[in-house]
């Protein structure tokens, strides 16, 4: 019988810290979305805005989503958010998405997720063909360089904490032409679960692989301290 009041007493107390914690982040989260029952809160970013629940943005964002994911915000720089109706008609550049995997709603995720995520990506790290193509690195010498439409990835790092990141090159054909983007995955633990963000770029130069990297770990940074 003691016992039982005394693990009565314990869940009463974890109850009230729980709360406690979940009425501090309330107050600092001005926008949030579920993944399944956990909050995911949505930092507010610099020269960007969070446009997911807009219609022609969530039709764009889903059309190119695969379907064992789903997007929890689509954030575009303030001057092609104010070209969203015709989103399907830019060229979008420097844009980021939240989504998670739909498979791991209701699973909590832990250390081995990230460890289990850097070895399936370190499989196709191509880091000794890469540092080859550096030393002629060009527009026309990575178009060349590159597979059609299969990435060549750069660099896996961790730029925190919680979480893992993969920096890759991939072509992106666009009506009669093509693209190289720059793409960052960025694999984060957040309350327990793993969220990803993607952030995409048009490669230019090997400055521009420096700069978007940069931006994504800034973007990182944000979304895990706010969380």
């Amino acid at each position: 019988m003691v016992i039982r009041c005394f693990l009565f007493i314990v869940l009463i107390t974890l109850s009230s810290l729980s709360f406690g914690q979940k009425s501090l982040y309330e107050k600092n989260c001005d926008q949030s979305v579920l993944f399944g029952k956990v909050p995911i809160c949505l930092p507010a970013i610099d020269g960007m805005r969070e446009a997911y629940n807009y219609p022609t943005v969530k039709a764009f964002a889903d059309k190119y989503e695969i379907d064992d994911n789903s997007v929890l915000a689509f954030y575009l720089e303030n001057e092609a958010y104010q070209q969203k109706d015709q989103i399907d008609q830019l060229i979008l550049n420097n844009y980021f998405k939240i989504y998670v995997v739909n498979q791991t709603l209701g699973v909590k995720a832990d250390q081995r997720i990230l460890d289990e995520v850097t070895r399936l990506l370190e499989q196709n790290y191509l880091a000794e063909n890469w540092d080859q193509a550096l030393n002629k690195i060009n527009d026309e010498s990575v178009a060349e360089f590159m597979p059609d439409e299969a990435p060549v990835t750069l660099e896996i790092y961790s730029p925190l904490d919680n979480v893992k990141s993969q920096i890759f090159l991939i072509k992106y054909p666009v009506g009669n032409s093509e693209f190289i983007m720059i793409n960052t995955l960025n694999f984060m633990l957040i309350r327990e679960r793993l969220v990803l963000m993607s952030f995409h770029s048009i490669y230019e130069s090997e400055d521009s692989i420096k700069a978007a990297r940069a931006r994504s770990d800034a973007i990182v940074s944000k979304i895990m301290a706010i969380n």
